[in-house]
């Protein structure tokens, strides 16, 4: 099931009619009825409304999982809009948790990743947000093929939800992590050995940390699940699919029917990310006509489609097709390999400006975006300032303090101090970094004055410049940033 469906349990203030009708798999009808109380309301709100700012959140979450992109940026937008309301805190993650979600969407791991790192350690995110940016963060680093790292930040999540004492929390974060292992568990299966993007040493390790087997885990959730079609029928078609994948042949009608409800629902990016874990499972039977029959309304290529497609034609003795579906797959694979590095580089933070959109830069409009690359390309001057920065494009330093309060929730000088901490954290935990002092590798980002780098640093990283240095050699590679 899609994070987007399951962020209805992290909600606290929307309307009880409209997550009983989303617990209720009436997807349509929830975005409908949300869509509804956001045009009534949306246009009159003179105060904070948390109810009406969760309402967004969720009918834009929700479109994404009905495939409604554009709508759901637009919904993103009106999101972030009504967290004006209450101060630049809540600008700040919900501008975060909406680019995240629709980078996720788009498949762009490595923003999404930025945006959710930024979220679970951002001192405004309360324990509910903080909670389902991590899960996001799981699904993000799962697309990069980080499946260890992604455990470890399911289980932040978890730590933080029963801290809380609070059921739907705990009930995220337990279907994320169910979710995962099954995906982990059709994917390993010895008869896919050659699916070289799962098979890294991070993912073949996921196994042996699981104490509980899959099965016996879905079971207990079944037990405890207070009978919500939506999660019960998720949970049931995951046992189907592990059943199947461990040699049941008779649950083939029984996943097709699954695939034809959630076509019927209008769940399209769900519909499809099930039609490859029921054709992976075909696959690992060797049954060539139940796999090529779930595949077929597929469209579009992807790393799983190419594989899918060349283990289906090897079967079907189709050797030149399945090269070249192969070739295809193995490219991808290598560009998502590639794109999980540049993830881990980032959570450690950049250490010099990037050709390629950083997660701040996504967040602010085309015009801003120029000045945010001016700001990036003269960190190292200690006088750059906000009027330089409004000059560089041609607007006044109130135009530029109002756009970056309103997209980022942080004024045009905080982004100049939170990227120059970055820079400087980054140094410190190069591993090939010379002994030279951290004053001095301040001072090469435009920071000269020690308490204030102490009072930057702490604010961002909860320790202190000496604190990162002492532990160089074993600083995590995605969360505590």
């Amino acid at each position: 099931m899609q994070l987007q469906v399951l962020t209805v349990l992290a909600r606290t203030a929307i309307a009880p009619a409209l997550k009983r009708l989303i617990l209720e798999g009436r997807l349509n009808e929830a975005v409908k009825q949300a869509e509804v109380a956001l045009r009534e309301h949306a246009p009159q709100a003179a105060g904070h409304d948390a109810g009406l700012l969760e309402t967004a959140h969720l009918c834009a979450d929700l479109m994404l999982a009905l495939d409604r992109a554009e709508e759901a940026e637009e919904t993103y937008r009106l999101a972030v809009k009504l967290s004006h309301y209450k101060n630049r805190g809540d600008v700040r993650v919900a501008s975060c948790r909406s680019t995240g979600l629709l980078a996720l969407h788009q498949q762009r791991f490595t923003t999404a990743v930025s945006c959710f790192v930024r979220i679970a350690s951002d001192e405004a995110a309360s324990i509910a947000q903080r909670t389902e940016a991590l899960c996001a963060l799981a699904v993000a680093q799962e697309g990069l093929g980080q499946q260890a790292t992604a455990m470890q930040a399911l289980a932040q999540a978890a730590q933080l939800a029963c801290e809380a004492q609070d059921a739907d929390l705990v009930k995220l974060t337990g279907l994320m992590r169910i979710e995962l292992i099954a995906r982990n568990e059709i994917r390993t299966h010895e008869l896919l050995q050659d699916h070289i993007f799962w098979r890294s040493s991070l993912a073949s390790g996921l196994r042996m940390q699981e104490e509980t087997p899959p099965l016996l885990s879905i079971d207990m959730l079944l037990a405890a699940e207070d009978a919500t079609p939506l999660v019960t029928r998720r949970l049931r078609h995951l046992r189907d699919l592990l059943l199947a994948t461990y040699g049941d042949t008779r649950l083939q009608p029984v996943l097709m029917e699954h695939l034809t409800h959630l076509r019927t629902s209008g769940l399209a990016r769900i519909e499809a990310q099930s039609r490859l874990d029921t054709a992976l499972v075909a696959i690992a039977q060797r049954q060539a006509d139940f796999a090529r029959a779930v595949l077929q309304p597929l469209q579009g290529g992807g790393i799983e489609t190419w594989y899918c497609q060349a283990k289906l034609s090897m079967l079907l003795g189709s050797v030149d097709d399945a090269m070249l579906h192969y070739q295809r797959y193995a490219f991808e694979s290598m560009e998502r390999i590639r794109a999980a590095s540049t993830a881990t580089q980032r959570s450690e933070a950049p250490t010099a400006p990037s050709a390629v959109k950083d997660d701040i830069e996504m967040r602010l409009p085309a015009k801003y975006r120029r000045a945010y690359r001016y700001l990036q390309e003269n960190l190292e001057h200690a006088d750059l300032s906000v009027r330089e920065i409004s000059d560089s494009i041609g607007v006044t330093e109130r135009a530029i303090q109002t756009a970056f309060k309103a997209h980022l929730g942080m004024t045009p000088g905080e982004v100049v101090q939170r990227c120059r901490v970055e820079r400087i954290r980054a140094e410190l935990l190069r591993e090939d970094a010379h002994d030279t002092s951290v004053i001095e590798t301040a001072a090469r980002w435009g920071i000269r004055n020690r308490s204030t780098l102490l009072s930057s640093y702490r604010k961002y990283f909860s320790e202190t410049p000496t604190q990162t240095l002492a532990r160089r050699h074993f600083a995590p590679a995605g969360i505590s940033a």
